[in-house]
């Protein structure tokens, strides 16, 4: 008898992924179809053609998901539905071909994990698609409610995640359970237009600076639409990149920036920024939750972060699948066989660590610490213990001269210059936030000051560095 294992599929068009308990995710496959006579090629084949034969590529279908013909050029009797359809059958084929019965684990149930601008008739439709290409589908989640699901530090959470052709804005409250409230989206500002974009900046820059023009060419306008998300990346993680491009075996070279591909997005970007600032300003000071595909992008998390004065937690790249892996038996243990579609979870069955936990305010407004109640003497910060006194202990990267502090080096993104300090005040130990987007005491962000207790656990910046305080007797 095998075992059963339930599967996780998330639906994003960026990139459709599969994953199981105990097994690496699928590789990514994005929403694009090529017609090729009579054959349907989809995912990674279809984007690596897609500017050899564009005419003959859609990459809405995921987006629009209707029974609507596609019309022109395309043959009569095509859908979007059929093009989800042969899609999906490919990433569910090919990730299930891994399962082998005999190996003592097989696929028992699969969940949905679904953007939230889908309307019921299209999750209605959703449905029937992933049956007929053979799939036990169990139940749909939400996919901003089910990643976000820990990561929120505040009554008010927005998650924003980065599809084909738009934006998705979600906002949700959290009480005991995490729950969607509103779903808004930008049209003028997905990762196709972003793409699109950037190629065309791109090969006029290489037109100025080389005398080169990669559109010229089919294959180089292939290649340059291949190597773009790898060039984004670069850009992203050290601020610019060179660009090489090879033709008749001549290589063409440009360098870029992540000032110079945000000024090219200029208008996608402030379009993202103004949706967010505006649900932001419309209730209390929200927690900001990013995708990490948007948040990779040049310059784009900055722009976020500025708008709405929020730092912004980056979740893992499979923190939708991952996610509903671990909350799947709040769909499983419902009752009959009607599929539900869940928007709001209970706290504490969150899959990351220490969800669940109270986050308790003190009388002053500062947070009350959950350390071990002893007042603490040390911070260890790289395995040093820096000693607590009256005398203020300043957080920083970039600290005055003669200022009695600790130096923060490595991953420093959301950490201020003068970012924090700690000093002992009578019988307690107390830190103080002097920083653009935040402290976090034991994962909840700090307003204004908190008391520290041994044992305690200081975050700043975002992924961050985590300092902890300790008591030596």
């Amino acid at each position: 008898m095998s075992e059963m294992t339930t599967v996780a599929v998330e639906l994003n068009d960026c990139g459709v992924v599969a994953a199981a308990a105990g097994r690496p995710p699928s590789s990514r496959s994005p929403g694009f179809a090529l017609v090729d006579g009579h054959r349907i090629l989809v995912g990674t084949d279809a984007l690596t053609r897609a500017r050899l034969k564009p005419r003959w590529v859609e990459t809405r279908f995921w987006d629009r998901l209707d029974t609507e013909p596609l019309g022109r050029p395309f043959p009569r009797e095509l859908r979007n539905a059929d093009l989800v359809h042969a899609h999906l059958t490919e990433v569910w084929s090919s990730f299930r071909s891994d399962f082998d019965p005999r190996s003592g684990t097989d696929i028992g149930d699969v969940l949905f994990v679904v953007p939230g601008f889908y309307s019921k008739r299209q999750l209605e439709l959703l449905l029937g698609v992933g049956r007929a290409c053979g799939m036990p589908i169990a139940g749909m989640m939400d996919s901003a409610v089910v990643a976000s699901l820990g990561a929120a530090d505040a009554e008010r959470t927005l998650h924003l995640d980065m599809l084909l052709h738009r934006v998705v804005l979600t906002e949700m409250r959290q009480t005991e359970t995490l729950a969607r409230q509103r779903v808004e989206s930008e049209k003028s500002a997905g990762l196709s237009r972003l793409t699109d974009l950037w190629a065309k900046w791109i090969a006029s820059r290489f037109v100025q600076q080389t005398r080169f023009d990669p559109f010229h060419h089919g294959e180089t306008e292939q290649d340059l639409y291949d190597r773009l998300p790898s060039w984004t990346e670069e850009v992203g993680r050290d601020g610019r990149a060179l660009l090489t491009l090879e033709h008749r075996g001549k290589v063409h070279s440009i360098e870029i920036s992540t000032l110079e591909m945000r000024n090219a997005a200029r208008d996608s970007y402030q379009a993202i920024s103004k949706l967010v600032r505006a649900v932001a300003d419309a209730g209390s000071r929200p927690s900001l939750v990013l995708t990490r595909a948007l948040s990779s992008l040049p310059g784009l998390q900055a722009e976020i972060e500025e708008a709405v004065g929020t730092e912004a937690v980056v979740l893992d790249p499979d923190a939708a699948v991952t996610g509903a892996l671990k909350q799947h038996l709040v769909l499983l243990q419902s009752e009959g066989h009607e599929v539900e579609f869940v928007t709001e979870l209970p706290i504490g069955q969150s899959p990351h660590q220490g969800v669940g936990e109270s986050k308790p305010v003190s009388k002053s407004g500062g947070l009350v610490s959950k350390g071990q109640g002893k007042t603490p003497s040390h911070l260890l910060y790289e395995g040093v213990a820096h000693p607590i006194e009256a005398d203020p202990l300043l957080l920083g990267i970039a600290l005055p001269t003669d200022a009695r502090g600790v130096q923060l080096v490595g991953e420093t993104a959301g950490i201020s210059r003068h970012h924090c300090s700690i000093r002992r005040q009578g019988d307690e130990v107390i830190v103080e936030d002097h920083s653009t987007y935040g402290s976090f005491l034991n994962g909840s962000r700090i307003e204004g000051w908190a008391p520290l207790a041994a044992g305690d656990r200081l975050r700043l910046g975002t992924p961050g560095i985590e300092l902890h305080l300790s008591a030596v007797e």
